[in-house]
């Protein structure tokens, strides 16, 4: 049985520099994504939440002028271009709910109700992201097997013939 060489110390020492060089990029990497979020996510905390109960009683007091639906998040302005956020029941539309909270139709008809498709970063990667991942299971499947062809072909030399 032929002996096992002895570890070398400097070789264990050159290992542990190249992970903590790893993990070291990659806490700079998170810090630098958390970043981008919190400036990209920075601006959304300015607006305020309100109910929508508190959003039927502005509309009936005619503080509201538009409502902006994406979804079931709602961007609502006031009189003085003062924007507010609220957020709807997503399995009824915003007219059945205001007119649950006691909204007549004749007031919100004074409101400019625009309905808003998603889009942005968050929005493509939602719908791209299952269609990536199946594209990449596939490839992987794919590699696999091309591996597994390679690893059963083996070229012998064949008795008598001539290489």
């Amino acid at each position: 049985m032929p002996k096992k060489p002895k570890p070398n110390p400097e070789n264990r020492r050159e290992i542990w520099k190249q992970f903590s060089r790893q993990i070291v990029g990659a806490l700079l990497i998170l810090l630098v994504l958390v970043g981008f979020y919190t400036i990209a996510t920075e601006d959304e905390r300015a607006i305020p939440d309100i109910s929508l109960s508190q959003l039927a009683q502005d509309i009936t007091a005619g503080k509201v002028t538009a409502i902006a639906v994406q979804g079931d998040q709602l961007e609502i302005t006031y009189q003085p271009n003062e924007i507010k956020r609220s957020q709807k029941e997503v399995e009824i539309s915003l007219t059945q709910t205001l007119a649950i909270y006691g909204v007549p139709p004749a007031t919100l008809g004074h409101v400019a109700v625009t309905v808003k498709s998603g889009s942005g970063f968050g929005f493509w990667i939602l719908n791209l992201l299952p269609i990536l991942f199946y594209l990449l299971h596939f490839l992987d499947d794919f590699a696999a097997s091309a591996r597994g062809f390679d690893a059963g072909l083996q070229l012998r030399p064949v008795a008598g013939a001539d290489y």
